[in-house]
């Protein structure tokens, strides 16, 4: 009789243990993607910004590049002068857009460094605060001793392999 209540115990315990599977994949998946695509379109509106800012900074050294062609036309004694003058101001411009791209590449992937640790913090907070909820809950259901000393024993047992998993 107590080896058919221990065998009833083991199969429920395995069923809420599935059903709070499915619960946190279906609970906890759809936030993660969610955040995931919001962080997707920031870096692409980031990007796309980036781009256009390199597209005005092309389309200012093509105008430089058209002004130097007309003066040259105009003007033959200063030539030279306006040719330095106009490379030297579409290499700065360039080198500015390379410049504020890089820097902003780098402020993007800093900001999903940080928010992927704080998403990757926050998971880790709620499956602890679940994985306790669980337990409290197993812990109300257990009716003999014995079954509870067993299970304290495999709590903790998992507790400690969070704990190392986690260091």
């Amino acid at each position: 009789m107590e080896h058919h209540s221990f065998i009833s115990t083991l199969i429920f315990s395995v069923i809420n243990f599935f059903i709070y599977i499915i619960l946190i994949y279906k609970l906890l998946i759809p936030k993660m993607k969610q955040g995931i695509e919001k962080r997707e379109r920031e870096i692409m509106i980031e990007l796309e910004r980036a781009k256009k800012e390199l597209e005005e900074a092309e389309r200012k050294y093509q105008e430089a590049k058209r002004r130097r062609n007309e003066v040259e036309q105009k003007i033959a004694s200063i030539r030279e002068e306006m040719e330095k003058l106009a490379k030297a101001e579409s290499e700065r411009i360039i080198k500015e857009a390379q410049n504020y791209a890089e820097k902003k590449l780098k402020e993007v992937d800093e900001h999903i460094k940080m928010r992927t640790e704080e998403a990757r913090k926050e998971l880790e907070i709620y499956a602890m605060e679940l994985a306790i909820k669980i337990a409290q809950e197993k812990i109300l259901r257990i009716k003999k001793p014995e079954h509870e000393k067993k299970f304290l024993e495999k709590l903790i047992m998992k507790i400690d392999e969070i704990e190392t998993r986690k260091n």
